[in-house]
């Protein structure tokens, strides 16, 4: 797979005289087919900027800069985690247990920002590592949406959690 426009400008500076430095063969993960693992190679072109030497990877639009998984994915996998648990969608996808906990963190904090509050809300704390390292988690009853996670187990955290 290839794309068909390269980069106009600069990423860095805006500056308009590119070279075209090389390029290069991407592996990103993508929704499982049959499922079997389907993985998109993609031909990724790079420039240097004439202006401040800078040398940068054309964006995708499917594909977040340094991320080895399309969005198609990660939203499908922040999706699953909310009906089951995250080892059972790492089992279920082949994939990295810490892989599929950071892409629903990820993306529980960004529609964490992107909703509002609700009227009931429930406080629990969960473990984040076996060394009884545990963080508190603020959900919306009603919709079942995270709306604010805490980094300790403690009274300050809970409170700072319920008040924003």
């Amino acid at each position: 797979m290839e794309t068909i426009e390269s980069p106009n400008r600069c990423i860095h500076c805006g500056f308009s005289n590119l070279k075209r430095h090389d390029k290069r063969l991407r592996r990103v993960r993508n929704m499982n087919l049959f499922h079997k693992n389907l993985h998109l190679l993609i031909h990724v072109k790079r420039s240097r900027c004439q202006n401040c030497k800078e040398v940068f990877s054309e964006p995708l639009s499917s594909v977040q800069s340094g991320s080895h998984q399309t969005y198609r994915l990660q939203e499908h996998i922040f999706e699953q985690c909310r009906d089951t648990t995250i080892s059972y969608v790492s089992r279920q996808l082949a994939m990295s247990y810490k892989t599929i906990e950071r892409i629903y963190y990820k993306m529980a904090k960004n529609e964490l920002q992107d909703e509002q509050t609700s009227s009931v809300v429930g406080i629990d704390e969960f473990a984040v590592r076996k060394v009884h390292r545990y963080e508190t988690v603020v959900t919306g009853i009603i919709t079942g949406n995270v709306h604010e996670m805490g980094a300790d187990r403690d009274y300050q955290s809970a409170l700072l959690s319920i008040s924003s």
